[in-house]
């Protein structure tokens, strides 16, 4: 939809071609497609690893077609020209929610971070957050908990109440992914557990409602309407030969805590 809004502001045509499923064929076969139809530019969101597309990507190169991605990690390494989000700016969200557990809880923390191990970025941010803990903070009590992605709106929220009341001690969840935590606060409540403070990288409109009305204790929030503006901005310049802006070229979306 921000794509969609962006192109019209543009007054450019922008096409979508949908993978049927996560798989890496799914994603080839989407990414074939694209390939045939031999667009100007190529917009990209996250796939959980860029060497699933890694052949087309190289075709997108070989017949001079830009690639402008939004949360592909190191996908330099494919021809792709310009990536928001990429593994710089996913360590530096990983970080951030480290230090905010450390600035509000110090020596007391107790936390725990969850990640979505088939998303690329998240093994970035857990070395992010874990590096910035022993650095800051080295008597911090902190974990780790994978959650499928694919249990991500059915099954995660009773895997974390299982996880926490077997860790009653748990003062902050922090998630990498905010969408892993939708209907957590109802199955906290449920559960009879107390609240913990929860914080996240990336809220969705669902995490922003949890926010408002207290559900949640605060969101590392990316400005998704400018991320996909920019992406498309710096499909463009590359289609056109013009150079990216110094945004364009780090890779880093408007971030901020809410």
């Amino acid at each position: 939809q921000g794509v969609e809004a962006a192109a019209k502001v543009m007054g450019v045509d922008v096409g979508a071609v949908a993978a049927d499923s996560q798989s890496p064929s799914a994603y080839q076969t989407a990414a074939d497609t694209i390939l045939q139809q031999k667009p100007a530019a190529v917009l990209i969101p996250a796939v959980p690893d860029p060497s699933t597309i890694g052949n087309q990507l190289l075709g997108f190169q070989h017949a001079r077609i830009p690639v402008s991605g939004l949360g592909m990690i190191n996908a330099d390494k494919w021809g792709v020209d310009a990536d928001q989000f990429n593994a710089a700016t996913a360590a530096l969200t990983g970080q951030q929610l480290a230090d905010w557990v450390i600035a509000k809880h110090g020596s007391s923390t107790n936390a725990a971070f969850y990640t979505n191990p088939e998303l690329s970025f998240t093994p970035i941010q857990k070395a992010a957050f874990k590096a910035e803990m022993q650095k800051r903070c080295p008597g911090c009590v902190y974990r780790f908990v994978d959650i499928p992605i694919a249990t991500v709106g059915t099954t995660a929220p009773q895997q974390i109440v299982s996880d926490l009341q077997a860790h009653p001690g748990t003062r902050t969840l922090a998630f990498g992914n905010s969408e892993t935590d939708s209907n957590l606060p109802v199955a906290i409540k449920t559960a009879g557990l107390a609240e913990p403070e929860i914080i996240g990288f990336g809220p969705t409109p669902t995490n922003l409602q949890y926010l408002k009305a207290g559900q949640e204790t605060a969101e590392l929030g990316v400005d998704y309407a400018v991320a996909t503006f920019t992406q498309l901005d710096a499909a463009a310049r590359l289609a056109t030969g013009q150079p990216l802006t110094d945004g364009e070229k780090t890779g880093l979306p408007p971030i901020e805590w809410l």
